[in-house]
């Protein structure tokens, strides 16, 4: 399962904070550099792969990393606020082998509505 995690091309567009679940899908690095939105708009965004609880993808890394010694380049992170040209930046800023710009992913509303409003707790 360990390689399941470390798969790029499976990507967590959502989070069903009732339920405790990250929804994958499956993007191509062209289908992320194509999207205008990381959210219902992605291609392939109804094609969800695999519903997985979050007690699962930690026991999925901690495999990975025994696995490997560790799993990859630390990442970095540019946050913005709205309406600051982000999709001209991160057309920009995109380097395939060395940055991939996720454009408005939802997953990260999903994330902080699930902390904001209760759910998924105990996770």
């Amino acid at each position: 399962m360990a390689a399941f995690i470390t798969d790029p091309t499976n990507f967590p567009l959502r989070f069903d904070f009732d339920r405790g679940l990250f929804n994958f899908v499956k993007l191509s690095r062209k289908e992320f550099t194509d999207a205008a939105f990381l959210d219902h708009r992605a291609p392939g965004a109804q094609a969800v792969i695999a519903s997985t609880p979050i007690a699962d993808l930690k026991n999925q890394w901690a495999e990975a990393i025994a696995a490997n010694g560790s799993v990859s380049r630390k990442p970095v992170y540019i946050f913005h606020t709205a309406f600051c040209s982000s999709t001209l930046i991160s057309r920009c800023l995109d380097a395939p082998g060395r940055i991939l710009a996720l454009k408005e992913p939802a997953l990260l509303v999903d994330i902080s509505s699930a902390r904001r409003f209760g759910g998924a707790r105990d996770q």
